[in-house]
């Protein structure tokens, strides 16, 4: 669900949190099982991954949705030009 791109953003969500506490419970299975070890650390490096990943995905899907891309209004933007002379746009 992660890399088609046509599935809802919800299912999405869900699927990211879902990875999320695989790693984070595969994690504590490992350091429960076998105390801590360098294969308990795995898991959360994956985590880490897995938390950069949704970072951008939310970045990329808030740019393209145009919610980052906030214009500024350019009604009533007075600007003073090299002569002197106070212009306003609307």
């Amino acid at each position: 669900a992660l890399v088609i791109p046509q599935v809802p953003k919800r299912i999405k969500e869900w699927a990211y949190a879902g990875f999320a506490f695989d790693f984070i419970f595969a994690s504590i299975s490992y350091f429960a099982v076998e105390g801590v070890v360098f294969l308990s650390f795995f898991p959360l490096v994956f985590l880490g991954i897995l938390a950069v990943s949704y970072i951008f995905w939310n970045k990329t899907r808030l740019f393209l949705d145009g919610k980052a891309l906030r214009e500024t209004p350019s009604v009533g933007l007075a600007k003073t030009g090299a002569d002197g002379i106070t212009m306003t746009s609307f």
